[in-house]
């Protein structure tokens, strides 16, 4: 069969159980060629052979199933980069670009602020220390090291040695040896085991409230329960983490997590009761409340402008 034939084929045998099944045959069908969808198009009459196309019909009756098509090529792009996915983790989503946007702001912040008379010229730069907890494939972390204004200190982690596996990988794939030379891996419950302090802590956790997530991957989308379930309200893992936070943040740190559209009210006053300060709520592309961010308070803590010298003698605690 040609080309042609076999994309017609696919998208009608697709198009009562996906909104885009023309465009999900093309990325199927490029995954297998081992080509551009671009290349496809242009070669429309091109026959396929047999072994491809078998592989292909059986990659088009998984999405009909309603298995995604990241999911399926076993690729995802997140912020202009090509991430490993599976389904010990999330599929990196374009809302969570916000997360990665806003905290490249605060990063260059603090870039700003750091007293350049604490660091000798003749010395590399003083890493900025990130945390990243429920990294899942860490698309947001990797985001973040590949795009920030200086050098990076990443701690990366999940409760998932399989989410760990996966963003390993990434990691392997998408940064430099001397990027992952500052890359630390925990396996953890939130911030268990965690010593040390950092400058951001990002977070795209668990916040989707028990019922809905269920709902949702009846579809047969496969996304693991465990990175989409928050609990009866959506906030069982938020409460911890925005409570937790502070004593893990150096003064004048800021904790950015991501949230459901209806979260943003209650997720404040947790912030609130944490003592934040500066507590601002931005949205993502599509007008909705998406990241939370909050500034660790500094009215008692007014030796932030030492955060250079203390750092000294933490970075390498974790």
């Amino acid at each position: 069969m040609t080309i042609s034939a076999l994309l017609t084929q696919a998208a009608g045998i697709l198009a009562k159980s996906s909104p885009t099944p023309l465009l999900d045959a093309d990325c199927l069908l490029s995954a297998v060629l081992h080509t551009d969808r671009a290349r496809i198009l242009a070669h429309l009459d091109a026959p396929v052979p047999h072994r491809r196309a078998d592989r292909f019909c059986a990659l088009v009756e998984r999405r009909k199933k309603g298995l995604p098509v990241a999911y399926l090529t076993g690729h995802k792009e997140f912020f202009a980069l090509d991430f490993h996915v599976n389904p010990s983790v999330l599929i990196p989503k374009p809302d969570t670009e916000t997360l990665v946007e806003k905290t490249l702001d605060f990063l260059a912040e603090v870039l700003i602020l750091k007293p350049e008379t604490l660091v000798e010229k003749t010395v590399s730069p003083t890493p900025l220390r990130v945390l990243d907890l429920c990294t899942g494939s860490l698309c947001v972390g990797i985001a973040v090291v590949r795009n920030a204004a200086g050098p990076v200190e990443l701690t990366a982690t999940d409760i998932s040695e399989s989410a760990l596996r996966t963003a390993r990988e990434n990691a392997r794939c998408l940064l430099s040896a001397e990027q992952r030379r500052l890359l630390h891996f925990v396996r953890a419950d939130l911030f268990s085991g965690l010593g040390g302090r950092f400058d951001i802590i990002v977070s795209n956790p668990p916040y989707v409230p028990t019922k809905i997530a269920h709902a949702l991957l009846a579809d047969g989308r496969g996304e693991p329960l465990g990175a989409l379930d928050g609990g009866e309200d959506g906030l069982a893992l938020i409460r911890p983490l925005v409570s937790q936070a502070p004593k893990h943040l150096f003064p004048g740190g800021r904790l950015l997590i991501e949230i459901n559209h209806d979260q943003a009210e209650a997720v404040k006053k947790c912030f609130r009761l944490a003592g934040f300060e500066k507590i601002e709520v931005f949205k993502d592309l599509q007008g909705t409340p998406r990241v939370l961010c909050g500034l660790q308070g500094t009215s008692k803590n007014p030796g932030w402008v030492f955060r250079c010298a203390s750092h000294l003698h933490t970075a390498n605690a974790v």
